[in-house]
């Protein structure tokens, strides 16, 4: 069984590290590295939030190829959870069989219009000083001016195609079991967690953990625990 991780705006795939080791025998962790950062640092950032959708799902679809009927699971965090959403239905509008199970992680239901929160029109100063306040737990890389160039183009970039991004909330519902994570003290959550319930024909579970919006980074042995339990009632 594979876990496909997608991280938060701005994030890296390094993020998912720890909870590949406490996962280590259990199940494939595959962080799915976005464009412009890791080992997709030559291609161009994304125009819009479908063309990370593509991205992310043709990436799963290449992992799944040889294995379609290897069951796995995906994880999204933050903006990550909205792409995730997305994924999903990519994934079967390619006639690519879905996932088992999503886990949503950081973040409310998808937005069903355009909202301009214009972050990413902000000075870096201004961005920076907005991601700071959500509990980023890797605040040193602004103090570091080569990591700090190196950052914040693709955070802008994710932020912006995030403000612009709009979902579709009358397709059909997901076929398989959710399972929604967040941290207690995240400032962006608010009672539209709820409604990721809605989205799903199977179970929703809702999981609130102590923590900001970058709870999951922090929490990983209380994480493996929950793709564990949710493993257990898959196979």
């Amino acid at each position: 069984m594979k876990l496909f991780c997608i991280p938060h705006a701005g994030g890296l795939i390094a993020s998912f590290v720890p909870l590949k080791r406490s996962l280590l025998g259990i199940v494939e962790v595959i962080g799915i590295e976005l464009a412009g950062r890791g080992v997709k640092e030559k291609l161009p950032l994304y125009n819009t939030f479908m063309e990370a959708v593509y991205d992310v799902a043709t990436d799963i679809s290449e992992h799944i190829w040889h294995s379609p009927d290897e069951s796995y699971i995906i994880l999204g965090h933050s903006m990550g959870s909205w792409l995730a959403y997305e994924v999903y239905y990519q994934l079967r509008l390619w006639g690519i069989k879905g996932p088992e199970h999503v886990i949503f992680s950081g973040n409310n239901t998808p937005p069903t219009h355009f909202e301009e929160r214009g972050i990413h029109n902000l000075t870096d100063e201004k961005i920076i000083e907005s991601i700071l306040e959500l509990g980023y737990t890797n605040s040193e890389i602004f103090s570091n001016p080569r990591f700090r160039n190196m950052f914040l183009p693709y955070l802008r970039s994710d932020l912006e195609i995030t403000a612009c991004y709009a979902a579709d909330l009358n397709r059909p519902c997901l076929d398989c079991d959710i399972t929604v994570l967040y941290g207690l003290q995240d400032p962006l959550i608010t009672e539209e967690v709820r409604r990721w319930g809605c989205i799903s024909g199977g179970t929703c579970q809702l999981r609130g953990y102590e923590g900001g919006h970058f709870f999951i980074y922090e929490k990983t042995d209380e994480i493996a625990l929950v793709v564990k339990q949710i493993i257990a009632r898959i196979v």
